[in-house]
C-alpha cells in the first residue's frame, strides 16, 4: 500500500458470531476494499499528497477473510495552501475513533470528519464550507455493508416536530456503545463554544469554559426480515421478494438490493413491501433497505440462486 503512514486501526468489535470489526484511518489509494458502499478513497484534489479517510471493514471468524471493506470518507480543498506552502505529504482529513455492532450485524462508527464532502445520509447536519473544521460524526452501515443506512454530524437531539437529526460542531465523537434493543450511545466532546444544545431533561444543560463531555442516544430502528418466493429459479421465472417490518404501522419505500446494486423499489403497505423481477443466472445476495425519518432499517442478506432454463432435447 502506498503512503509513508498506510494504516492505523482506532477501534475493534467482535459480533457473537466470531466476525470481527475494525475502523480507522488510511493515507492507503489501494487499501482493500470489498462490497463495501465507498470503494475509492477521496482526496483527488489534493495534488502530489495523501488524505486520510476513515474506513470500517469486517472480518471473518477466522481472521483470514474480508467479509466487507471500505472507505469513509470526503474530499478536501487545499489548494491554496499547497500554492503558497508546497504539496503536503499528508493530510488527515477524517478519522473513525470507535466502532460498536448490535445484535443484528449493523456496523456504528464515530470519530471527527474534517473534509467538506463526508458523505452524509440520512441527515440535516449542514454540509461544511472549508477543510478543517472538526465535526464529530456518527455513521450506521448495512448489515451487508454496501451501504449507509444512515451517517449525521452527531445530533444535538431528535426533534418530535419534524423528525430531523440536527448537529453539533466542532468536538469529536470518540466512542460508541449499543444496548440489546439497537439504540446507539455516543460520547465525545463539544467546545463550549459551539452550538450543541442538549435535550429537554438533560441532566447537566450547560458547560464550562472550554471543551465539555457529550453523551447522545440515536434510537434503535425497527427491525426489519425479506423472504423470497423460490429460493431456487432460473432466468424465466419471476420471484417476489417480501420485506416486512415490525412494530408500529409505518409508511416509506423499501429498497431492494443485489449486493450494493439497486435492482427495485416498492412502497410499504400494512409494513409489508413486495417486488417481482427476474434475475440473470447466478448467486445474488439479496437485501432490502428502509429509510424513515430519523431512522433506518435494513435487513440481512439472503442468498438467492438463478439458473439458466433448463433445455430439453
Amino acid at each position: 500500500m502506498s503512503g509513508w503512514q498506510d494504516v492505523g486501526g482506532k477501534g475493534g468489535a467482535m459480533e457473537a458470531t466470531g466476525n470481527a470489526y475494525v475502523a480507522g484511518e488510511t493515507y492507503s489509494w489501494d487499501f482493500p476494499v470489498k462490497d463495501g458502499f465507498q470503494m475509492q478513497k477521496a482526496g483527488r484534489r489534493l495534488i502530489n499528497s495523501s488524505v486520510g479517510n476513515a474506513f470500517v471493514a469486517k472480518l471473518g471468524p477466522t481472521g483470514n477473510s474480508l467479509v466487507y471493506s471500505s472507505f469513509l470518507g470526503g474530499e478536501v480543498c487545499l489548494t491554496l495552501c499547497q500554492l503558497v506552502f508546497g504539496p503536503l505529504p499528508q493530510f488527515q482529513a477524517d478519522v473513525a475513533y470507535g466502532i460498536a455492532v448490535d445484535a443484528a450485524g449493523h456496523a456504528h462508527v464515530t470519530g471527527i470528519a474534517r473534509s467538506y464532502t463526508f458523505p452524509l445520509v440520512d441527515s440535516t447536519a449542514a454540509r461544511k464550507q472549508q477543510d478543517n473544521e472538526d465535526s464529530a460524526f456518527v455513521a450506521k452501515v448495512s448489515i451487508s455493508g454496501g451501504s449507509l443506512l444512515w451517517s449525521t454530524f452527531t445530533r444535538i437531539g431528535f426533534n418530535e416536530s419534524d423528525n430531523k437529526w440536527t448537529r453539533f460542531s466542532p468536538g469529536a465523537a470518540t466512542g460508541v456503545a449499543v444496548d440489546a434493543a439497537g439504540a446507539a450511545y455516543v460520547t465525545g466532546d463539544a467546545d463550549s463554544a459551539s452550538n450543541f444544545q442538549p435535550t429537554p431533561g438533560a441532566f447537566q444543560t450547560t458547560s464550562t469554559y472550554g471543551p465539555a463531555a457529550v453523551v447522545v442516544k440515536f434510537p434503535s430502528a425497527p427491525a426489519m426480515a425479506l423472504i423470497t418466493s423460490n429460493p431456487l429459479v432460473d432466468t424465466q421465472t419471476p420471484i417476489t421478494l417480501t420485506a416486512t417490518v415490525s412494530g408500529p404501522a409505518l409508511s416509506g419505500t423499501v429498497t431492494f438490493m443485489d449486493g450494493s446494486s439497486w435492482i427495485g423499489t416498492a412502497s410499504l403497505v400494512a409494513n409489508g413491501a413486495a417486488l417481482t423481477l427476474k434475475l440473470p443466472a447466478g448467486i445474488h445476495a439479496l437485501s432490502a433497505v428502509l429509510r424513515v425519518p430519523g431512522s433506518a432499517s435494513d435487513t440481512p442478506v439472503i442468498q438467492q440462486v438463478v439458473d439458466v432454463p433448463l433445455v430439453c432435447n
